[in-house]
This record gives structure tokens, C-alpha cells and sequence, in this order.
């Protein structure tokens, strides 16, 4: 009887550790469950937040279509019009405008409206939406002047002290635009637009962290509103030494009037290292130096020639090989844009241009063909006594091998890139320096950007 009562007890113990077992399997799909409930909610708020963005852009489009039917109105009227005279986009400044412009906004509200939607949202503007929608505008210097009014508003108000970079990219080339369009004669807008000026100063020199882009878009937007002359010297050559490797920054400093210090920012940027801005600056302004810019291009070159060669501890393998790909990237743009010719040696393409994970792949590859070759190459010598006249003429000659259009890696370049000289990609087993020269016809516009 005992021994029977033992054996129901550790049948009833089995029991109870199945039944344990299959509780924390319940448990456990339920916590799945509410997982997968938690994501499909978030799942469903991001299909919300989308439907809503496309509802937005969906009225922006709406709104931009009504403002083109509205203006091609407006064409055909003043076609039909006999006494209707064109009105510039550029007013001139001795021509005062037949009617005040303060309260120009209002007629195109809608479309306005859409584009400051965009920069609240942080939406950059490409640049065909720019160039076809600000020239619609009656006053397009108010506009942007209202626009980056609010953004550093908005900014001072959540206690920043620098505007974010979609914000900035949604401005400059707004900023960029009215430079070329031009402002109205309204004497209160410039007004106006110094004391923004003055606010945008402010936080910048408040803010730790300098932004390059906001002083590129500060540099555009005095340019924009004719605030040059307002400005300290000084000061706006100090922004503008930040924004010195950009690549059209040799015709900011032109248009800021700042020529006189040329010379010796090219001698700081070469004491500083920065090479690439130097050279641009160099052949923008034809300043002349110690070392002329070809000398300085070639000295860059044989020193990426070196650091590729150097042992390199595996923590900084990557960041140092990103650093010198960008500066053959400069390197190449730089002689691109000044239409130099100049032999780079292939094998620093490679390297740096190149994925990683080709490299390997054609390492391989290429072992495999020398193998083979190998294999040949002494079956020939075998039936031919060990001799091979054809290979007697030239032993050490180096083979320089061209490639038209460039390398396949650069064929998916954009459409500016693909009608110009690129430079020619040369073999240099013994490690040569390469050789740099400059086209002997240099095209129309040489040294403008």
C-alpha cells in the first residue's frame, strides 16, 4: 500500500512539472502576442504618419497647381493687354516700384505657405522646385526673409542657438536663388534684413559648435540682401575661412569682396595642411607661392602613394582609408574641374575607389591568372630549351595602359562629370613619381567655376 501511495506521489510530482512546463509556454506566447501587438501598433502609426505626409504633400501639389494655372492667367491677360508693361524680377535701385510690396506675401499665400511647410518639416528643396517657384513670387526677398526669420525664432525658442541641417539645406539654395534674382527696392525689407543679420550673429557666436553650413548660408544670405558693406571684414572673413574647402568658396570670396586677403589665406590653408583648398584658391585668383600648384598636387599624390604603402594597425585601418579616399576624391575633382591633365597611378584608384570587397575578389582572380600564366609560361620554356627570343627586346620596360572614359568604376558618374577629360590611370610597378601637367589649351573660362 505504501509503495503504492510513493508511486502516485512522483506521478503527481511529473504531473505538476508538465503542467509548470506548460504554463511558462503559455506565458511565453503571451508575451510574444503582446510584442507582436506592440509592433503592428507601431507599425500602424508609422502608416499613419506616411498617409498623412502624402495627404500633405498631396494639398502642396494641389496648391503649386493652382498657382501655375493662376500665373499663366496672368500671362495671357498681359499678352492680351496692350497697355500692360513686363515687370523685371530685378528691380533697379533708382526705380522706385508703382505700388508698396510690404504686403506682397498675401497674393501668393497658398504656395508660400507650402514652402515654409517644407522648411518646418525640414525638407530640402531640390533645385528645379527653386528656380520655378521663387521667380513667381512679387516679393521673393520678403519671403525668404520671413523664412529665415522664423526659422531662428523657432530655434531660439526650443534654446538652440544654431539651425539644423535640414533646415539650413532647405535655405541656402533659396538663399542661393535670390542672389541670383534679386530683392525688391522696398526700404524697410533690407532694414529688415539687417536686423535678422544681427540676430543670426548672435546665436552663432553664442553656440559652441560652429556649423559650416550656417555660415555658408549666413555668407549667402548678406550677400543675398546686400549687407556686404554692413558687415566687419574681419568677421566675415572668419566665416568664410570656414567654409574655404567648399567648392565654390573662390567665388564667395570674390563676390564678399574679400580678393585683398588672398594671398595670405593660400599661405594659412598650406600651413594648415589643406592643400586641395589652397590649389583651387591658387588657380582662381593666379596667386603666386613658393611652390607652384601643379609641385603642391604632385607632393599630395606621392604622399597618398606612401600611406597606402605603410603598415597600418587594424583600429584605424578604416578611418585612415576614408581620409584618403576623400582626398583622391578632391585630388580628382580638382583636376577635373580645372581640366588639368595628370597621371595618377592606378593601383591608388584602386585602393581607395575601389570596394573592399572587390579588391578581393580580384586579388583572387588574379592570383588564379598568374598561376595559369606561370603554368605556361615554363611549359614554353621547357619545349623551347629554356629560351624565349620574344621576350629579349625589352626586359624591364614598363607597359602604360590607358582606358578610355576612365575606370568602370567611374562610368555611373553624373552627366557634368562625364563630358570632360578625366585623368589617365598609369601602371607604375617601380613606384615613380607620378607626372602632372597642365593642358596646353586651356578651355574658355579657365580657373571659373
Amino acid at each position: 500500500m505504501s509503495s503504492e501511495l510513493v508511486s502516485k506521489e512522483k506521478e503527481l510530482e511529473v504531473l505538476n512539472q508538465k503542467i509548470g512546463l506548460r504554463e511558462q509556454a503559455v506565458m511565453s506566447v503571451n508575451n510574444d502576442m503582446m510584442e507582436a501587438c506592440q509592433r503592428m501598433e507601431t507599425k500602424r502609426k508609422e502608416l499613419e504618419n506616411v498617409q498623412r505626409q502624402i495627404k500633405e504633400r498631396s494639398v502642396h501639389c494641389e496648391s503649386l497647381k493652382m498657382l501655375i494655372e493662376k500665373h499663366n492667367e496672368q500671362l495671357a491677360s498681359a499678352e492680351v493687354a496692350p497697355a500692360l508693361t513686363p515687370v523685371n524680377n530685378v528691380l533697379s535701385l533708382d526705380v522706385k516700384p508703382e505700388e508698396p510690396i510690404n504686403n506682397s506675401v498675401a497674393s501668393h499665400l497658398p504656395n508660400e505657405d507650402a514652402l515654409l511647410r517644407d522648411i518646418e518639416d525640414s525638407t530640402s528643396l531640390s533645385l528645379n522646385e527653386v528656380s520655378t517657384e521663387l521667380p513667381m513670387f512679387k516679393d521673393p526677398g520678403r519671403f525668404i526673409l520671413t523664412s529665415v526669420e522664423k526659422a531662428l525664432t523657432d530655434a531660439s525658442e526650443r534654446g538652440e542657438l544654431s539651425l539644423k541641417e535640414p533646415i539650413l539645406m532647405s535655405l541656402v539654395p533659396l538663399l542661393e536663388e535670390l542672389a541670383r534674382v534679386g530683392i525688391s527696392t522696398d526700404p524697410g525689407l533690407q532694414s529688415d534684413a539687417t536686423k535678422v543679420a544681427r540676430e543670426w550673429v548672435r546665436m552663432m557666436g553664442a553656440s559652441v559648435e560652429k556649423s559650416q553650413l550656417e555660415a555658408w548660408a549666413f555668407l549667402q544670405f548678406i550677400l543675398a540682401f546686400g549687407l556686404v558693406k554692413k558687415t566687419q571684414p574681419d568677421q566675415t572673413l572668419l566665416l568664410a575661412s570656414n567654409v574655404s574647402h567648399f567648392k565654390h568658396a573662390p567665388k564667395l570670396f570674390e563676390c564678399l569682396g574679400l580678393t585683398h586677403a588672398i594671398p595670405s589665406f593660400v599661405t594659412e590653408l598650406l600651413n594648415k595642411a589643406m592643400c586641395i583648398p589652397a590649389v583651387r584658391f591658387m588657380f582662381y585668383f593666379k596667386v603666386e607661392n613658393n611652390f607652384s600648384p601643379l609641385e603642391i598636387l604632385k607632393e599630395q599624390i606621392i604622399s597618398l602613394r606612401r600611406s597606402a604603402k605603410e603598415s597600418r594597425r587594424y583600429e584605424s585601418q578604416a578611418e585612415e582609408a576614408n581620409r584618403d579616399a576623400a582626398t583622391l576624391r578632391d585630388i580628382m575633382e580638382l583636376i577635373e574641374d580645372l581640366k588639368l591633365e595628370i597621371d595618377i597611378p592606378v593601383d591608388l584608384i584602386f585602393k581607395f575607389m575601389v570596394p573592399r570587397d572587390f579588391q578581393i575578389q580580384n586579388q583572387r582572380i588574379q592570383a588564379t591568372h598568374m598561376q595559369a600564366s606561370d603554368t605556361v609560361f615554363q611549359s614554353s620554356c621547357i619545349a623551347t630549351d629554356g629560351s624565349n627570343p620574344s621576350f629579349s627586346a625589352a626586359p624591364n620596360q614598363p607597359v602604360e595602359t590607358y582606358e578610355d572614359g576612365g575606370s568602370t568604376e567611374f562610368q555611373g558618374q553624373s552627366s557634368h562629370q562625364a563630358g570632360s577629360k578625366r585623368p589617365r590611370a598609369v601602371e607604375d610597378p617601380e613606384g615613380s613619381s607620378p607626372v602632372i601637367r597642365p593642358c596646353i589649351n586651356r578651355p574658355p573660362g579657365f580657373g571659373r567655376f
